[in-house]
């Protein structure tokens, strides 16, 4: 009999029992510290960096062999009964037979551990009045990062001619009832597979951060700090999760599933600002204080279907989660397809035109992007003020022992007033892919202007996240012999 095993290799020539090859990884580095007169010090250094080892990335090709297990996705009437007895799953779903799918993880040969190049350059001046200015600049470039593509996808079959020409991996049937996505069919290389991912490596990724601090001491145990960040990171896949699948198919797609484009990372903020201040106050306490600012968090509007028929978005096994599609931002009500459902067909919705032109020119990122596909993390979330303190009491004991209690208020400015201190976020990062904010909705095709038909789903923008936004207090002891 035809086997997983043999269609593997035959067809893919992936041998899954075969892993990454033994690699001996060097971490070269040199550093120098110069102080060429009193009052003035110039630092740097080089190196290669190799990350620890990403053990749950790896386990995902020991238990995704296309052996092991099938997946198989049923909703509503076609979801089989309960069954107690686990020798008599079911393994079918109810009504028309679907073909359970094998999901298939394996590691390249060639792959090799995540290591990164890393250059940094400062200095530390003395100025008058005893401030001391620090400047350093710190550019990392990634030699060898996890990358991750689908061996069992054909493609690109065709770009759209309207949409900003959007690369397409299947096709999607022209309508959808009833409020569902519509059935999209992705060009697979077999049918007898689900995905078949394959984690290889890729260099590119890279950030640029540049750090300006003054610090100040005064004669009476006082202390003030202030400090100036700003960081541009770039990346082709932001890795924020544990599972392969997820790591795949939470990131939206800039140019080709087999060559991402180098954009915004989820992880950039370009502008933070620290000031932080310390000092002995009477009766033995020392209060301090510490002022963060910084730009919110980026994100991406996205479709809800799987608007270039990649397979992810469906929301059907093992992809049940993942949507990895941007929208296409019209240049006008015209350039777009919005409907709504009207009984058994989908109509045109005006309606619609004209509220997602009004979100769209509130949203400088939407605005900046008519007539192409949004880019990852182009949209960023409103400008973030935290404001926290601590009050600390040291009591010398007999000897050499000492206790010490201290109170740390996190967001005063929040305690101090309900509408200070809140953290307002569009997208997220409280979750993979939460930083993805749906704001279409794949309900066809429409093969006249060769362009998808989408469903208007506005989503809350600036909205109050309560958990970050929460004042608290934290009381600590310490007892030290």
């Amino acid at each position: 009999p035809v086997t997983n095993d043999s269609i593997l290799n035959s067809v893919f020539a992936v041998n899954t029992g075969d892993f990454i090859a033994t690699a001996l990884r060097w971490s070269p580095r040199f550093g120098f510290n110069w102080t060429p007169h009193d009052g003035s010090a110039v630092r740097g250094g080089a190196g290669l960096f190799t990350g620890r080892v990403a053990y749950s990335w790896l386990s995902f090709a020991f238990s995704n062999t296309g052996n092991d297990a099938a997946l198989i996705t049923c909703s509503g009437a076609a979801a089989p009964n309960f069954v107690a007895d686990p020798d008599a799953q079911p393994s079918a779903c109810g009504g028309p037979t679907v073909k359970p799918l094998a999901a298939v993880t394996y590691f390249d040969r060639t792959f090799k551990l995540p290591q990164t190049l890393k250059a940094s350059l400062g200095g530390d001046q003395r100025l008058p009045w005893g401030v001391v200015l620090s400047a350093d600049v710190l550019y990392q470039r990634g030699v060898d990062e996890l990358y991750i593509s689908d061996d069992n996808l054909k493609g690109p079959i065709t770009l759209l001619s309207g949409e900003g020409g959007r690369v397409m991996y299947g096709t999607v049937a022209a309508t959808s009832t009833n409020g569902a996505l519509p059935a999209v069919t992705p060009a697979k290389v077999s049918t007898a597979f689900g995905p078949i991912l394959r984690n290889s490596s890729r260099s590119g990724d890279r950030s640029l951060t540049v750090v300006l601090q003054a610090q100040k001491r005064f004669a009476d145990a006082m202390e003030f700090t202030a400090a100036y960040a700003h960081t541009r990171a770039e990346d082709q896949l932001s890795l924020r999760d544990a599972q392969t699948v997820s790591n795949y198919g939470f990131v939206p797609v800039n140019g080709t599933l087999q060559d991402r484009e180098l954009v915004t990372s989820v992880f950039s903020i370009p502008n933070k600002i620290t000031l932080s201040g310390t000092a002995n106050v009477p009766a033995g306490f020392t209060f301090s204080v510490i002022y963060l600012g910084q730009s919110g968090l980026p994100y991406t509007y996205i479709v809800n279907g799987d608007a270039n028929g990649d397979g992810v978005g469906n929301l059907v096994a093992p992809f049940d989660r993942q949507q990895d599609d941007a929208v296409y931002v019209p240049r006008n009500p015209s350039d777009i397809a919005l409907v709504r459902d009207s009984g058994a067909v989908l109509v045109a919705d005006p309606a619609a035109s004209a509220a997602l032109e009004q979100f769209i020119g509130g949203e400088s990122c939407l605005e900046k992007a008519r007539g192409i596909i949004l880019p990852r993390n182009s949209c960023h979330n409103p400008w973030i003020n935290q404001l926290n303190a601590r009050v600390g009491k040291t009591v010398l004991l007999p000897g050499r022992h000492r206790a010490e209690v201290t109170l740390d208020v996190f967001n005063v400015l929040h305690l101090l007033n309900d509408s200070w201190g809140l953290v307002r976020q569009t997208g997220t990062f409280a979750g993979a892919g939460t930083e993805n904010v749906p704001l279409l909705k794949l309900r066809g095709h429409d093969g006249t202007f060769d362009r998808n038909l989408y469903q208007l789903t506005l989503p809350a923008r600036s909205a109050v996240n309560v958990d970050a936004s929460r004042w608290r207090l934290q009381l600590g002891a310490r007892y030290s012999f």
